[in-house]
Order: structure tokens, then sequence, then C-alpha cells
């Protein structure tokens, strides 16, 4: 049985074990009764969602929208073991071991809008088919795309859009993401050629004003090159080296790289996995002035929709405008030569037509 119940400002909703699918979003839905042993899809986006424990009781779930709700930061959906798409999209979640445990037929996780500051793909393990994974306008200042390839091999989309770097750093970013074969966007416009700048413009930010000095866009600017992997396992791993492996030392997964030693004394020789990076934000991004109070700091704004719209038009009608030009002249052309077959040619200019 499928319940189609949105924009009625429900405050409950009851699920029994007769319905599959459940689409209740834009209420007011706070508490949720029901075994729902049977329900496959629940979308209950914006609404008034705390506790899930409810929802994680029932295991056949597959698609699951919690998005806009003020969820409990602790939630953890480890139960949801057929889980395939989870999307979380402002929720003021905190990600921990627990969180996504055992969701192994995941292939769509949506964390956007969460105020996430560091991606630690641990987290992720055991997300092994996650296909897209979705960050944007969050804070993140670290990603490690190795430790991401490790555990997320299959990892196709990774939408990062505004988290606050400026336009060439972003244009780093997604330089490495081509090296390690990801997208930034579903529809993939963030790789063409025409649509790459204006999808740059868009995701990232800029300061309306500053009275500190600018960063060059030289300390951000990294070339494509055959040694971005050797250049990523310097930065992030500075004390590793390529010979640095253990002989023998096989894996499936791409990009793996060997454990890594924290400089230690003689006396303390632990062997630790680093797992997160942190990207050289002396040259990538400014850091914050002490001096300056929350309330001083200048507002950080992205590129108008109304600005990039308008270049988007602008492109649009130039393209257009260039083929008709083109087909224009190809029709002009071949109907000249048109006339010229259908013209007759006199054999001199003395003769005379006879009736």
């Amino acid at each position: 049985m499928y319940l189609f119940l949105r924009n009625n400002s429900l405050t409950s909703i009851n699920i029994d074990e007769h319905v599959t699918f459940v689409q209740a979003n834009h209420n007011r839905i706070r508490t949720i009764t029901g075994t729902g042993r049977n329900v496959t899809v629940l979308l209950l986006n914006d609404n008034a969602i705390a506790n899930v424990t409810p929802i994680t009781r029932m295991t056949t779930l597959t698609t699951l929208s919690l998005s806009n709700n003020p969820l409990l930061s602790d939630s953890v959906f480890a139960s949801l073991t057929n889980l395939q798409e989870l999307l979380l999209s402002n929720t003021s979640i905190e990600i921990s071991d627990s969180t996504f445990a055992n969701l192994s037929s995941m292939t769509l996780l949506d964390l956007s809008f969460n105020k996430l500051t560091q991606l630690d793909f641990r987290m992720f393990s055991s997300m092994y088919d996650l296909e897209t994974l979705i960050v944007a306008f969050n804070h993140i200042q670290m990603i490690n795309f190795i430790e991401l390839r490790e555990y997320l091999p299959k990892l196709h989309v990774l939408e990062i859009c505004g988290n606050g770097w400026n336009a060439t750093y972003m244009e780093h970013m997604l330089t490495h993401m081509l090296y390690y074969r990801l997208l930034a966007d579903m529809q993939g416009h963030s790789l063409t050629p025409f649509f790459q700048s204006f999808y740059i413009d868009l995701c990232s930010m800029k300061s309306e004003t500053s009275s500190k000095a600018s960063v060059e866009d030289t300390d951000y600017s990294v070339k494509v090159n055959n040694d971005i992997l050797e250049m990523d396992i310097a930065e992030f791993y500075p004390s590793s080296s390529p010979d640095s492996n253990p002989a023998g030392s096989e894996t499936d997964k791409p990009f793996l790289t060997s454990t890594t030693t924290k400089p230690t004394t003689m006396k303390d020789s632990a062997v630790e996995r680093t797992t997160s990076f942190s990207l050289n934000t002396a040259s990538i991004m400014p850091t914050a002035d002490p001096s300056i109070t929350p309330g001083e700091q200048q507002p950080v704004v992205g590129s108008s929709p109304l600005y990039v719209t308008f270049q988007v038009l602008v492109y649009t009608f130039s393209v257009f405008g260039v083929v008709c030009l083109v087909v224009l002249g190809y029709y002009v052309r071949q109907r000249r030569f048109d006339v010229r077959r259908l013209t007759p040619v006199d054999s001199s200019a003395d003769s005379v037509r006879l009736m």
C-alpha cells in the first residue's frame, strides 16, 4: 500500500505492516508509530523529527529521506542493513564510527548543509559500494583522496560545492578529482570545458571586502602532471616514502597506501594509521586573524545566481547565433549553385531562338 500525506500539517504518523511506500514530507511530524516492517521507501524530509529510533526498526528500508529535520546529533542508522539511499541534508548530524556501520548496500549518501569540518573516510568503510557522496555546503578543509579511494573504491561522484574555497583552489580540487576519477556533480558539468568556469564561479566563495592582503593565485595553483599521487603522498604522509611499504603487501583496493608511523622517540614505537590530512592552509586558505572578533569578520558570499544565469544565457545565445550564421551561409551557397545549374548557356551571343 502506498501512503501519500505530504503538505498536511501532520504532527504524527502511523506506519503499519501493510504500507510499502510513504511520502509524508513537508509536515510537522515529530512522532512515528507502527512497525513498518514492509516499508521500503520512506520520505520524511522537512518535518520536526528528532529521534530516529522508530525508523531504525524498519529494517526493510531501501530509501530514506530525513533532510531538513532536527535530528539528534548522535543518530545511528546501523540497523538499516538494506538501505541504499540515505538523505540527511541539513540535519546537524555528527558522524561517528557507529553512525553508518553495517550499511554495506549504500549507493548514495547526502550529508550537505551539516557544518562538517572534516571527512574521516574510515567512518564510511562499510559502504564499499557507495557511488555518490554529497558533502556540499559544509566547512570541510580536509579531503584525503588517497584514503577516499582506499575506503570508497567505487565512488564516482563527490559533490564538494560551497565549502568556502576560492575559485583558484576549487579548480585545484577539480584537478585532483579528475586524476582520481571523480566527478564533482552528477551531471558531469564540472569537467566539461564549456561549463567548468560557471561551475567554479557558482561553487567557490569570495569575500565582498577585505582589509587584509589577498593571497596570490600562484599560491593555490597546481598543474596537472603525472606525479599527483606522489605529490599527495609526500604532502599528506610526510614520514612515508615509496620504499617504506613492506615487501609482499597486496591489496585489491585502488590507491591503498601503507600505514604511516608517527614521529616518536626511541621508547615509543607505536604505529598509527593517518586517517585524514590537513591541506597546507598557510598557502591555500587564508588563516583567521585572531585580532578580529566574529562580529567584525567580513561576510562571505558566493557568486550571484543572477550573474551566473546571465553568463549562461550570453554563452547560449552566442553559440546559437554562430550556428544560425553557418546554416544561413550554407543555404545561400547552395541556392547560388542551384541557380547556376538552371541558367541555360547560349552557344553564341548572336544565336536566335526559332519558334
